[in-house]
């Protein structure tokens, strides 16, 4: 940068008329002020030059970064389309005179109304939605596949299913009590009328069991609908389970070429549905009622079942067949006749079934029978001892259920519960006065009495 003094100089100098030099030093000094001067001016000639280049590049950047580049361009222009097309349905719902209207009554009793919730046609509240995945929105299943939760069929196979596992529950096990054969029906109580109502039942279960390849089923993983047939298909024969249970259907095929009765405690493997409800009848495991006398008709199945497996292998049967009148009992209905008296078998049943049912309970009060129909009989005493841990599990298992029920029953008072105490003990660590205390309590209960009203 040139100095300011030689500004100052030159502009002195150029406002002065030149006049002849009057010495060679003075002709020197005015040549070099005159270069000064061209040097100075050209400098400040590339100076303006390079600052009027530097804001064109200014400009030009800024520009360049005001303009959009092409995805956020691209999302501009969706979101605009997409508010146009909300204003055009808003305009048209506005205009239209016979579309649909949502009342405030209409939704709640779409959402709180049993018979709405099954109406396929609503648009608001749709079982449609809520297994289906996008598979079944926009590739719907082929006709001859019934959904689980839409068509009543479906639902009507699994009730006629459930009952026949019932009434199987109920017949089956009665059929090994005597460790008879199909070939001789005196030897199975009931005779050939038990043996006819329980090869019925094994009809009717093996008709459902094939419908179910028929019938769409949630996914355990997903929890999607699956209504695909060849999906369906791969989901049935893949299972084991499947497998025992059409093996238990035949079971009177395999008693009839000359297989023991004992082929039908395989029937044990039906009582899945008893424990889990099938997905058709999905709105039955929130019935207060069912989940509550669930568990006390698996113990009354339970029992059945283990009162004649006892019978048949723990000492009961030689009873029966030896001195079953010994085994008499009687009761007294109040008859002018006096006392009724009970067959022995039925009396060793019922004695069967007691001990079945506390040792499902873990109470047994004479695991080794030392006076009984059981004494000095092993078959007995290797029954209760495999038993009677699975004895623990159950009743743990049947006290978790009750616990369950009454902490979803009362769950509102637990919690007011829980905050009251909260609240007590805060106030005493802090030293919160007594009256304000009392105050405080009142406002929770009052809130409590409130809500129940």
């Amino acid at each position: 940068p040139a100095n300011p003094s030689c500004f100052a100089m030159s502009s002195d100098e150029s406002s002065v008329p030149s006049s002849p030099p009057s010495s060679p030093s003075q002709a020197s000094r005015t040549q070099t002020l005159e270069k000064q001067h061209t040097t100075l001016q050209s400098n400040k000639t590339a100076t303006m030059e390079n600052q009027r280049t530097m804001k064109t590049d200014v400009s030009v950047k800024s520009s360049r970064s005001r303009s959009p580049g092409g995805i956020p361009l691209l999302y501009k222009l969706a979101r605009f389309h997409e508010k146009i097309q909300m204003r055009r349905w808003s305009i048209t719902s506005m205009l239209s005179l016979g579309g649909e209207k949502y009342t405030p009554s209409f939704l709640e009793r779409t959402l709180y109304d049993d018979e709405v919730h099954d109406d396929v046609d609503s648009k608001v509240l749709n079982i449609r939605e809520i297994f289906g995945g996008e598979e079944s929105i926009f590739s719907p299943p082929p006709p001859s596949v019934l959904r689980f939760h839409l068509d009543w069929r479906a639902r009507m196979i699994d009730r006629i299913m459930m009952v026949s596992i019932v009434c199987t529950s109920i017949t089956a096990p009665l059929t090994f009590l005597l460790s008879g054969r199909l070939q001789e029906p005196a030897s199975v109580p009931g005779g050939r009328t038990l043996l006819s109502v329980d090869l019925a039942m094994d009809v009717v279960y093996g008709l459902c069991l094939l419908a179910h390849f028929r019938i769409s089923f949630l996914h355990p993983a997903t929890r999607k609908e699956v209504s695909d047939p060849a999906l369906i298909c791969e989901h049935c024969l893949s299972s084991p389970l499947w497998w025992l249970q059409m093996t238990s259907a035949l079971s009177y095929a395999w008693c009839a070429a000359g297989v023991p009765l004992w082929m039908n405690a395989l029937k044990i493997v039906r009582i899945g549905p008893l424990m889990a409800y099938p997905d058709s009848l999905w709105k039955l495991r929130d019935k207060f009622l069912l989940r509550i006398c669930r568990p006390v008709l698996l113990l009354i199945v339970a029992s059945h079942w283990m009162a004649c497996v006892l019978f048949s292998l723990g000492g009961f049967r030689e009873e029966y067949n030896q001195r079953r009148e010994e085994w008499e009992t009687r009761i007294d209905l109040g008859n002018i006749d006096g006392f009724v008296y009970v067959s022995g078998g039925l009396s060793l049943y019922m004695i069967a079934y007691v001990e079945a049912l506390y040792l499902l309970t873990g109470v047994m009060d004479n695991p080794l029978a030392f006076s009984g129909p059981r004494t000095q009989d092993f078959g007995s005493l290797l029954i209760v001892s495999l038993f009677g841990p699975v004895g623990c599990v159950i009743v743990a298992l049947f006290i978790s259920g009750i616990i369950r029920e009454e902490e979803r029953l009362f769950a509102l008072d637990m919690k007011h519960e829980e905050n009251k105490a909260f609240m007590t003990r805060a106030m005493q660590i802090l030293d919160i006065p007594k009256e304000l205390q009392n105050r405080v309590l009142s406002m929770h209960l009052f809130q409590k009495t409130d809500r129940k009203s």
